[in-house]
C-alpha cells in the first residue's frame, strides 16, 4: 500500500513538473517570437530550439523556489488526501492506519525511489506543442 501511494505522488510530482515545463515552453516560444523569430523558423530548427530549452528548464527546475513549489503542492495533495481519509466512514483505527500508510507513502525518499510513467521530459514534444499552440492563437 505504500508503495502504491509512493507511485501515486510520484506521477503527482511528475504531471506538476511537465505542466511547469509546458508553461515555460510557451514563454519560450513567446520571448522568442518577441526578439524577431517567426514560429515557422523554430519549427525548422527544433533539435536545436529543444535543447535550449532543455537547457534553461534544468536551470529553472532547479531552484529552490521552484523545488520548494512542487514540495508545496505535493504536501497539498497529502493533507487533502489525509482530510478525505478523515471523512470517509469507517472504523478509527482503519483511518488511523490508512493514514499512517499514506504519511509513509509520501516520505520523499519512497517517491524518489516510485517511478513516474512519463518518463525523461521530451523537450522536442513540449516544444512543438508550444509552437503549435501559439498558431492556434495567432488563427484566432
Amino acid at each position: 500500500m505504500r508503495n502504491y501511494i509512493a507511485w501515486i505522488a510520484a506521477e503527482f510530482d511528475a504531471m506538476n513538473r511537465e505542466t511547469s515545463r509546458v508553461d515555460w515552453a510557451a514563454f519560450f516560444v513567446k520571448k522568442a517570437v518577441e526578439r524577431g523569430a517567426s514560429l515557422d523558423d523554430l519549427s525548422r530548427d527544433l533539435d536545436a530550439q529543444a535543447k535550449r530549452l532543455g537547457e534553461s528548464t534544468l536551470v529553472l527546475e532547479g531552484s529552490s523556489k521552484q523545488l520548494e513549489s512542487w514540495e508545496e503542492l505535493l504536501a497539498n495533495f497529502r493533507r487533502e488526501l489525509e482530510k478525505a481519509v478523515a471523512d470517509a466512514p469507517g472504523s478509527d483505527d482503519d483511518r488511523k492506519v490508512l493514514t499512517s500508510r499514506i504519511q509513509e507513502g509520501f516520505q520523499p525518499e519512497r517517491i524518489k525511489k516510485a517511478v513516474s510513467s512519463l518518463g525523461a521530459p521530451d523537450y522536442a514534444r513540449i516544444l512543438r506543442e508550444a509552437i503549435d499552440a501559439a498558431r492556434e492563437q495567432r488563427a484566432r
